[in-house]
């Protein structure tokens, strides 16, 4: 091994040793945050609805919703201002609840007009409620959350690539409020350098590193969590790749300077060729 090569090795291996220090170590407290208990997966029943979630809502004696022939019942859209328009029934606000809970609420408003009526609600569009895939993956990006979204989920849906470490594929989950962001009333100088601000006093933001690679070679689905609505699933790039891109990024402005190089002195060697020289 001579002296260059040398030289990009033991870049290489602080490269790779800085990268594993800062990934971090598995942190089981932080798991607690994000494991459910009972651990039983989150039915459909307990999805909330909001804005731009579309419901299907259907009577057997409700004429106004009473299915027909060649039709299940009434597609309904949840309006920006959180409400439906049916009707008869005419607006009713839905936003934030459950499909028991919004049943029950139209029952409320048509108790008007019906001594005994009965409906159904359902969800066909689960459009109001995302989390987020980033990284190594070949589809990064926003999923629609539907209540029943865990880990693999996402990760089969994306589809991480050769490059990503999926022994420490990192999940992050914010502190409320998560939509529309916050004003702290002040900035801080940490701010103004990183644009990253303080955790609020009580209420850490939560993340936890799962080894994924775990539960396809050993089948430990113990880790394969429930994602909760804007979650972030982080898939990070692995050493190896880290390094090679790392290196990739350092040799590239040497390339481009020999490049400049050799092309100056292919226009003056030609300009040379091309002078006439006159002697007196």
């Amino acid at each position: 091994m001579n002296l260059k090569q040398q030289k990009w090795f033991w870049i290489s291996v602080l490269l790779v040793a800085a990268i594993m220090s800062s990934s971090g170590c598995y942190n089981p407290e932080a798991v607690r945050e994000f494991l459910q208990e009972p651990r039983i997966p989150v039915a459909t029943m307990n999805y909330r609805v909001f804005p731009p979630d579309v419901l299907l809502i259907s009577s057997e004696n409700m004429v106004e919703l009473k299915p027909e022939l060649g039709r299940r019942g009434l597609t309904v859209p949840v309006r920006p201002d959180g409400k439906v328009n049916l009707p008869l029934l005419g607006e009713v606000f839905v936003a934030g609840m459950t499909i028991k809970e919004i049943e029950r609420a139209l029952l409320r408003a048509a108790a008007k007009y019906y001594s005994e009526a009965t409906l159904a609600v359902d969800i066909i569009g689960y459009n109001s409620q995302s989390y987020y895939v980033f990284g190594q993956v070949q589809s990064p990006g926003r999923l629609r959350w539907t209540g029943r979204d865990t880990l693999l989920d996402a990760l089969s849906k994306t589809i991480y690539l050769d490059t990503a470490w999926p022994e420490r594929i990192i999940i992050v989950r914010g502190d409320s409020p998560q939509d529309g962001g916050y004003y702290p009333g002040k900035n801080t100088m940490k701010y103004t350098m990183t644009g990253k601000r303080y955790e609020r006093q009580g209420r850490p933001r939560k993340k936890m590193v799962i080894n994924v690679y775990a539960m396809v070679r050993e089948g430990d689905l113990s880790n394969n969590i429930l994602l909760m609505p804007n979650d972030i699933v982080y898939v990070q790039r692995n050493p190896f790749a880290t390094v090679a891109f790392w290196m990739s990024q350092l040799k590239a402005p040497v390339s481009e300077a020999r490049g400049a190089i050799t092309d100056w002195r292919a226009i003056v060697d030609k300009n040379t060729d091309d002078s006439v020289w006159v002697s007196n």
